[in-house]
Protein backbone atom coordinates (compact mmCIF):
# COMPACT_ATOMS: atom_id res chain seq x y z
CA UNK A 1 0.00 0.00 0.00
CA UNK A 2 2.71 2.34 1.03
CA UNK A 3 4.72 1.51 -2.51
CA UNK A 4 1.34 2.42 -4.06
CA UNK A 5 0.94 5.78 -2.37
CA UNK A 6 4.48 6.56 -3.41
CA UNK A 7 4.31 6.18 -6.62
CA UNK A 8 0.90 8.16 -6.75
CA UNK A 9 1.18 10.77 -5.30
CA UNK A 10 4.16 12.35 -7.64
CA UNK A 11 2.16 11.08 -10.71
CA UNK A 12 -1.28 13.21 -9.49
CA UNK A 13 1.59 16.13 -8.82
CA UNK A 14 2.88 15.86 -12.10
CA UNK A 15 0.04 15.29 -13.96
CA UNK A 16 -1.35 18.70 -12.24
CA UNK A 17 1.55 20.85 -13.19
CA UNK A 18 0.05 22.16 -15.84
CA UNK A 19 -3.20 23.94 -13.55
CA UNK A 20 -0.46 24.96 -10.82
CA UNK A 21 1.48 27.26 -13.03
CA UNK A 22 -1.06 28.27 -15.22
CA UNK A 23 -1.93 31.41 -13.69
CA UNK A 24 -2.86 34.43 -16.04
CA UNK A 25 -2.79 38.39 -15.35
CA UNK A 26 -6.04 39.12 -16.24
CA UNK A 27 -6.12 42.76 -15.24
CA UNK A 28 -3.63 45.04 -13.73
CA UNK A 29 -4.03 48.92 -12.62
CA UNK A 30 -2.33 51.40 -10.75
CA UNK A 31 -3.98 54.48 -9.23
CA UNK A 32 -3.33 58.34 -7.66
CA UNK A 33 -5.67 59.68 -5.52
CA UNK A 34 -5.70 63.06 -3.78
CA UNK A 35 -8.16 63.89 -0.71
CA UNK A 36 -9.11 66.92 0.88
CA UNK A 37 -11.05 67.16 4.23
CA UNK A 38 -12.36 68.85 6.87
CA UNK A 39 -13.29 67.42 10.10
CA UNK A 40 -14.18 68.99 13.51
CA UNK A 41 -11.08 67.03 15.42
CA UNK A 42 -8.14 68.16 12.75
CA UNK A 43 -9.96 71.05 10.78
CA UNK A 44 -8.00 71.04 8.02
CA UNK A 45 -6.46 67.20 6.60
CA UNK A 46 -4.93 66.11 2.69
CA UNK A 47 -3.77 62.99 1.95
CA UNK A 48 -2.07 61.07 -1.23
CA UNK A 49 -2.10 57.68 -1.92
CA UNK A 50 -1.36 54.96 -4.55
CA UNK A 51 -2.87 51.78 -5.38
CA UNK A 52 -1.84 48.87 -7.15
CA UNK A 53 -4.42 46.05 -8.38
CA UNK A 54 -4.00 42.80 -10.16
CA UNK A 55 -6.39 39.67 -10.81
CA UNK A 56 -4.97 36.77 -11.52
CA UNK A 57 -6.99 34.25 -13.95
CA UNK A 58 -9.97 36.13 -13.03
CA UNK A 59 -10.78 34.57 -9.68
CA UNK A 60 -7.98 36.14 -7.68
CA UNK A 61 -7.48 40.01 -6.89
CA UNK A 62 -4.68 41.59 -4.86
CA UNK A 63 -4.68 44.85 -3.87
CA UNK A 64 -2.46 47.07 -1.92
CA UNK A 65 -1.17 50.43 -1.61
CA UNK A 66 0.29 53.64 0.64
CA UNK A 67 -0.75 56.72 1.90
CA UNK A 68 0.28 59.76 3.22
CA UNK A 69 -1.95 62.67 5.46
CA UNK A 70 -0.80 66.42 6.73
CA UNK A 71 -2.86 67.99 9.04
CA UNK A 72 -2.29 71.11 10.67
CA UNK A 73 -0.28 69.43 13.31
CA UNK A 74 0.88 66.59 12.34
CA UNK A 75 1.22 63.69 9.37
CA UNK A 76 -0.33 60.43 9.29
CA UNK A 77 0.75 57.07 7.28
CA UNK A 78 -1.45 54.32 6.57
CA UNK A 79 -1.61 51.33 4.05
CA UNK A 80 -3.68 48.13 3.24
CA UNK A 81 -3.09 44.71 1.57
CA UNK A 82 -6.25 43.16 0.39
CA UNK A 83 -6.80 39.78 -0.95
CA UNK A 84 -10.14 38.38 -2.69
CA UNK A 85 -11.02 35.12 -4.22
CA UNK A 86 -14.18 34.79 -6.31
CA UNK A 87 -15.02 31.47 -6.58
CA UNK A 88 -18.29 31.64 -8.95
CA UNK A 89 -17.53 32.40 -13.18
CA UNK A 90 -21.40 34.21 -13.02
CA UNK A 91 -22.58 34.93 -9.52
CA UNK A 92 -20.74 38.36 -8.09
CA UNK A 93 -19.88 36.61 -4.88
CA UNK A 94 -16.51 36.72 -3.32
CA UNK A 95 -14.69 36.61 -0.09
CA UNK A 96 -11.87 38.69 1.04
CA UNK A 97 -9.17 39.82 3.78
CA UNK A 98 -7.73 42.78 4.56
CA UNK A 99 -4.96 44.27 6.45
CA UNK A 100 -4.62 47.67 7.80
CA UNK A 101 -1.96 49.76 8.81
CA UNK A 102 -2.89 53.10 10.14
CA UNK A 103 -0.05 55.62 12.23
CA UNK A 104 0.62 58.70 13.41
CA UNK A 105 4.33 58.58 14.49
CA UNK A 106 4.66 62.53 16.25
CA UNK A 107 1.78 60.13 18.74
CA UNK A 108 3.59 57.05 18.88
CA UNK A 109 -0.18 55.58 17.48
CA UNK A 110 -0.41 52.13 15.64
CA UNK A 111 -3.06 50.69 14.58
CA UNK A 112 -3.35 47.19 12.98
CA UNK A 113 -6.61 45.80 11.66
CA UNK A 114 -7.51 42.41 9.93
CA UNK A 115 -10.47 42.12 7.91
CA UNK A 116 -12.15 39.48 6.53
CA UNK A 117 -15.02 40.34 4.03
CA UNK A 118 -18.20 38.26 2.32
CA UNK A 119 -19.10 40.65 -0.75
CA UNK A 120 -21.51 40.44 -3.21
CA UNK A 121 -21.04 42.88 -5.42
CA UNK A 122 -22.11 43.69 -9.53
CA UNK A 123 -22.32 46.40 -12.43
CA UNK A 124 -25.29 47.92 -10.42
CA UNK A 125 -25.25 47.65 -6.72
CA UNK A 126 -23.18 45.59 -3.78
CA UNK A 127 -22.60 44.92 -0.12
CA UNK A 128 -20.01 44.31 1.88
CA UNK A 129 -20.08 42.84 5.50
CA UNK A 130 -17.19 42.24 7.57
CA UNK A 131 -16.02 42.01 11.32
CA UNK A 132 -12.53 44.10 11.83
CA UNK A 133 -10.09 43.00 14.55
CA UNK A 134 -8.53 45.75 15.37
CA UNK A 135 -5.67 46.33 17.39
CA UNK A 136 -3.96 49.72 18.59
CA UNK A 137 -0.48 49.85 20.56
CA UNK A 138 0.66 53.28 21.96
CA UNK A 139 3.67 52.93 24.30
CA UNK A 140 2.19 55.38 26.89
CA UNK A 141 -1.36 53.32 27.28
CA UNK A 142 -2.33 49.88 27.83
CA UNK A 143 -2.77 47.55 24.09
CA UNK A 144 -6.37 47.18 23.06
CA UNK A 145 -8.23 44.92 20.88
CA UNK A 146 -11.38 45.55 19.43
CA UNK A 147 -14.08 43.95 17.00
CA UNK A 148 -15.87 46.29 15.02
CA UNK A 149 -18.66 45.01 12.75
CA UNK A 150 -17.63 46.69 9.16
CA UNK A 151 -20.02 47.24 6.37
CA UNK A 152 -20.23 49.32 3.15
CA UNK A 153 -22.86 49.44 0.16
CA UNK A 154 -23.74 50.94 -2.95
CA UNK A 155 -26.02 51.65 -5.81
CA UNK A 156 -25.08 52.97 -9.33
CA UNK A 157 -27.81 55.19 -10.87
CA UNK A 158 -26.06 55.55 -13.63
CA UNK A 159 -24.19 52.45 -15.28
CA UNK A 160 -23.12 52.93 -18.53
CA UNK A 161 -19.77 51.64 -19.87
CA UNK A 162 -18.61 54.95 -19.85
CA UNK A 163 -19.24 56.30 -16.99
CA UNK A 164 -20.66 55.16 -13.38
CA UNK A 165 -22.51 57.59 -10.88
CA UNK A 166 -23.66 56.05 -7.44
CA UNK A 167 -23.75 56.12 -3.90
CA UNK A 168 -22.35 54.12 -0.98
CA UNK A 169 -22.60 54.49 2.64
CA UNK A 170 -20.34 52.56 5.20
CA UNK A 171 -17.47 52.61 8.17
CA UNK A 172 -14.87 51.63 6.03
CA UNK A 173 -12.46 51.98 2.99
CA UNK A 174 -9.21 50.99 1.67
CA UNK A 175 -7.09 52.90 4.04
CA UNK A 176 -9.63 53.13 7.21
CA UNK A 177 -11.64 50.79 9.08
CA UNK A 178 -13.97 52.97 11.96
CA UNK A 179 -16.38 52.47 14.48
CA UNK A 180 -19.53 51.47 13.35
CA UNK A 181 -21.27 55.06 14.50
CA UNK A 182 -18.58 56.90 12.11
CA UNK A 183 -20.32 56.87 8.87
CA UNK A 184 -19.96 58.00 5.84
CA UNK A 185 -21.96 59.00 2.98
CA UNK A 186 -20.38 59.15 -0.43
CA UNK A 187 -21.47 60.66 -3.60
CA UNK A 188 -19.22 59.43 -6.45
CA UNK A 189 -18.14 59.55 -10.71
CA UNK A 190 -16.48 57.75 -12.67
CA UNK A 191 -15.30 58.70 -16.29
CA UNK A 192 -14.03 55.88 -18.44
CA UNK A 193 -11.53 57.54 -21.24
CA UNK A 194 -9.90 55.82 -23.98
CA UNK A 195 -6.97 54.12 -23.80
CA UNK A 196 -7.56 52.43 -20.36
CA UNK A 197 -7.98 55.46 -18.08
CA UNK A 198 -10.03 56.12 -15.79
CA UNK A 199 -11.19 59.73 -13.72
CA UNK A 200 -13.37 59.48 -10.52
CA UNK A 201 -14.56 62.23 -8.26
CA UNK A 202 -15.88 61.74 -5.19
CA UNK A 203 -17.77 63.76 -2.06
CA UNK A 204 -17.72 62.42 1.31
CA UNK A 205 -20.05 62.84 4.31
CA UNK A 206 -19.21 61.92 7.40
CA UNK A 207 -21.59 61.56 10.51
CA UNK A 208 -20.60 60.54 13.87
CA UNK A 209 -22.91 58.83 16.04
CA UNK A 210 -23.10 58.98 19.78
CA UNK A 211 -26.48 60.53 20.99
CA UNK A 212 -28.22 61.18 17.55
CA UNK A 213 -26.57 61.57 14.32
CA UNK A 214 -24.01 64.64 13.96
CA UNK A 215 -22.80 65.91 11.10
CA UNK A 216 -18.86 65.71 11.12
CA UNK A 217 -16.96 67.24 8.19
CA UNK A 218 -16.82 66.33 4.42
CA UNK A 219 -14.06 65.14 2.10
CA UNK A 220 -13.43 65.19 -1.78
CA UNK A 221 -11.69 62.84 -3.26
CA UNK A 222 -10.06 62.72 -6.65
CA UNK A 223 -8.42 59.50 -8.75
CA UNK A 224 -6.96 58.93 -12.11
CA UNK A 225 -6.33 54.81 -12.80
CA UNK A 226 -4.65 53.59 -15.55
CA UNK A 227 -5.55 49.49 -16.06
CA UNK A 228 -4.21 47.41 -18.69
Amino acid sequence: MNIKAGVLFPLVFLLSLPNIFSIELTEKAIEVQLKGEYNQSLNYHGEMAVIGDIKLNNLYQLRGGGSVGRSENDIDFNAFLNAAYSPFLTLPLSFSISYIYNGLPEYKDHTHSILPLVSFNNDRAGISLGLNFRFNINPDEDPTFEPIFSFYGYFNFINMDTLHIGMGIGNYNDFHSKYLRELSLRTYISLFLGGNWTISNEIELMQNWIDSFEFYGFAWRGSVKYSW
